[in-house]
């Protein structure tokens, strides 16, 4: 059984009139990922608030590693976090920028500083002023900085914001890899589904401070399996439908003078050069919303409904 890192109960939060946390409970376990999925204004940032102790709970109990957040001293130095963009100064190196928020805890050396380096893998640019980082460097950096006390829990609120498709798969990537190292728990909050999709263990939805939803990855695989995840739009849907089913056995859908099915990616140019050699003009295709970004509005849709 994994060890329990953090438990949240009964936690609320309350500004006059507007109740912005609403009685959560949930829990995470050592070295799994943990996505925290809400629209904006959801509670997200007051959740995550409450956990890193910026803000006091108006009830509930919140306990990291078994310390109560109440022991605030003891039960914070368990938890790293960037819940804003990382803030670093410019004109100093990596390195020297460590240093300096290792002198705000006791007994982080160089040693641990330059294991640090090595783990986010700007070991070999640790002497380079950070004004010449790309920003998917900045934020492996402040990940870096999270990790200076070796805590229990990572804590990221949007770690991807403002990244091109490349930086994004490398923090992904990096995250993975340091679970695996480490065995670090980690809790992210993103408006990025794809990427939680690809990243996460388990997954919480959120909606007007009440959790409304938590499922694993295995959940979201077997909705995967069996979803559509491309569109075409092309001349004759019906066509092409009937042409596809008959020589390639793939079931569509029609709308909209667009045919949708399920197909790897790896298929995608055998079916568009059939499609061309019975006539069959394609003006172009997608992808479909992932089955995490599917879940998480059917999810929000039917409280919606219910209320």
């Amino acid at each position: 059984m994994k060890n329990l890192v953090l438990k949240v109960s009964n936690l609320t939060k309350q500004y006059k009139e507007l109740i912005a946390v609403n009685n959560l409970n949930f829990s995470l376990y050592q070295g799994e990922i943990v996505g925290f999925i809400g629209a904006n204004g959801a509670g997200k940032s007051t959740t995550i608030k409450l956990i890193t102790g910026l803000i006091k709970p108006t009830s509930g109990e919140i306990e990291i590693c078994g310390q109560n957040i109440q022991n605030r001293e003891k039960a914070l130095t368990n938890i790293g976090a960037i819940v804003e963009a990382p803030h670093f100064y410019e004109y100093m190196s990596a390195k020297q920028n460590l240093q300096y928020f290792a002198s705000y805890f006791d007994k982080i050396d160089n040693k641990r500083i330059d294991e640090i380096l090595k783990l986010i893998g700007l070991f070999d640019r640790k002497d380079d002023a950070v004004k010449k980082y790309s920003l998917g460097m900045k934020q492996r950096l402040g990940i870096g900085q999270a990790l200076l006390n070796n805590p229990k829990l990572l804590i990221l609120d949007e770690p991807t914001n403002g990244l091109d498709a490349e930086g994004i798969v490398q923090i992904r990537k990096f995250l993975k890899e340091l679970t695996t190292k480490t065995k670090v728990t980690i809790f992210i909050s993103s408006h990025i589904l794809s990427e939680l999709q690809n990243l996460c263990d388990r997954f919480i939805i959120i909606d007007k401070g009440k959790i409304k939803d938590e499922f694993d990855k295995n959940h979201i695989a077997s909705i995967s399996k069996n979803q559509v995840n491309t569109f075409i739009n092309l001349n004759n849907p019906q066509k092409a439908v009937d042409i596809l089913k008959t020589q390639l056995g793939i079931i569509c859908k029609i709308k909209n003078q667009k045919i949708y099915l399920h197909c790897e990616k790896e298929e995608r140019a055998k079916i568009i050069s059939l499609l061309a050699k019975h006539d069959i003009e394609v003006y172009g295709f997608g992808n479909v919303k992932v089955a995490l970004e599917q879940k998480f509005l059917n999810t929000i849709s039917n409280k919606k409904k219910k209320d």
